[in-house]
């Protein structure tokens, strides 16, 4: 083999050839360290942090994808304004909605762990030394997901807070005395839980969780649930023992869109002016007429938010949503992949999920192969009589392209847990 010099340095060629190579192996573990061991999002860190601190990109990225994709897989009669959400001004009315509607504006979560995670969160343990937040979606493994994380809580000795129920919630609002009460809760759940990070005053990071549901199956689950439990906040409004499945959809609508938009002065009393609940079109037991406090605080928002916002506004709140999904939430479960989902959160929280909460789910079956007495139909039979009634779409369609972007999330969760695992496979072997 001809030797050679580097001119001007004078190596010879064998130390010459070693500094190469050795070069050439760093440069492919390198590449390989960035495009199999780090999310792709990691990359861009310095955006993700401005992000973070200034709303206003997230005004701008949820714009851009506004003006970019296509509505015409929406139905038709669903809005007459949808055409409006598409003009040229879209980034203005977009920064003019989170101006007259401040409360959407979430400032304080931790991101995706596994699509938007910083090399600095995992130096910092950040995920596994936050407070939990369980956004319980109801009829979505909600009782499996808050039974097992009570248990996993209480065995790794950390505080858990009271049940996130809309009273509770307007009581954290309104009293500086339980913001600081609940400064050092580790854990909160409950349906009303969305948005208490901003709330209670605490330098620890806090981070949110949910699990989500074909929207069918689970209007279908709640209906056959409260035609047994009519004490229930979800099921109090309405007696589903009097009404079709197809009545129940559109009176529960898009319950999930609804609990990320929540804030708690739609269950205050001062807010009781924007309800009208006697002219509304909304059915309802005619007996809470007389009562408008009394009655269940996620439909006093499902009106109040009808009557403080135009069609064009809810389709921009959907797209301001969907754009956000990955940004809120740490992890985001789908039912039904119930297992998988409690390995991605052992991953994020460094907690035992899959060994005292593994096989847990409880009542996803329940309806799923049994029939209702008075209809004899089964989950799949009401799911297609539902899906045929262009209403009941228009009525759950903000929940179903939140769970179909939340089940395009948990694939991409899943992809890269499924290669980090591998991946600690072969150490371990090595």
């Amino acid at each position: 083999m001809a030797l050679f010099h580097i001119r001007g340095i004078g190596l010879p060629s064998r130390k010459c050839q070693i500094l190469c190579r050795t070069c050439l192996v760093a440069i492919v573990i390198y590449i390989f360290y960035m495009s199999f061991l780090l999310p792709s999002d990691n990359k861009a860190t310095s955006y993700r942090e401005a992000k973070r601190n200034a709303s206003s990109l997230h005004i701008v990225k949820a714009t851009s994808k506004i003006v970019n994709k296509s509505r015409t897989a929406k139905p038709s009669n669903h809005s007459g304004e949808v055409s409006d959400a598409l003009s040229e001004h879209d980034v203005s009315r977009f920064t003019q909605l989170t101006a007259k509607f401040p409360w959407i504006v979430r400032r304080k979560y931790l991101e995706n762990y596994f699509t938007r995670r910083k090399v600095s969160d995992d130096e910092g343990d950040v995920y596994e030394k936050s407070k939990i937040v369980f956004l319980h979606h109801n009829k979505a493994a909600g009782t499996t997901v808050k039974t097992c994380l009570t248990t996993v809580a209480g065995r790794n000795s950390m505080r858990i807070g009271p049940v996130m129920a809309s009273t509770m919630r307007v009581g954290i609002h309104t009293s500086k005395v339980h913001k600081k009460r609940y400064q050092n809760i580790r854990v909160f759940m409950g349906g009303y839980s969305f948005g208490i990070c901003d709330e209670v005053e605490s330098d620890e990071p806090c981070s949110y969780f949910t699990f989500l549901r074909n929207p069918y199956e689970r209007v279908i689950s709640s209906f056959e649930y409260c035609k047994r439990a009519r004490s229930d906040q979800l099921c109090s409004v309405l007696n589903a023992n009097e009404v079709t499945i197809e009545e129940w959809a559109k009176h529960q609508g898009s319950f999930f869109y609804r609990q990320v938009l929540f804030k708690p002065e739609f269950c205050m009393k001062d807010f009781n002016s924007r309800i009208k609940l006697h002219a509304s079109s909304e059915t309802h037991d005619q007996k809470w007429n007389k009562n408008v406090m009394a009655v269940s605080c996620w439909f006093r928002e499902k009106l109040g938010l009808k009557n403080i916002t135009t069609n064009t506004e809810r389709d921009l709140m959907l797209n301001y949503i969907l754009d956000n999904m990955e940004t809120w939430f740490a992890v985001i479960g789908i039912v039904e992949e119930y297992e998988v989902s409690m390995e991605l959160m052992e991953a994020v929280y460094k907690l035992p999920f899959t060994k005292f909460c593994g096989g847990l789910i409880k009542n996803y079956h329940l309806y799923k192969n049994s029939t209702d007495d008075k209809s004899s139909n089964s989950m799949e039979s009401m799911k297609t009589q539902l899906m045929k009634d262009q209403t009941v779409k228009d009525s759950l369609y903000y929940d179903l392209r939140i769970y179909e972007k939340a089940t395009e999330i948990f694939e991409k969760q899943k992809k890269i847990f499924m290669q980090q695992k591998k991946m600690n496979l072969r150490i371990h072997h090595v």
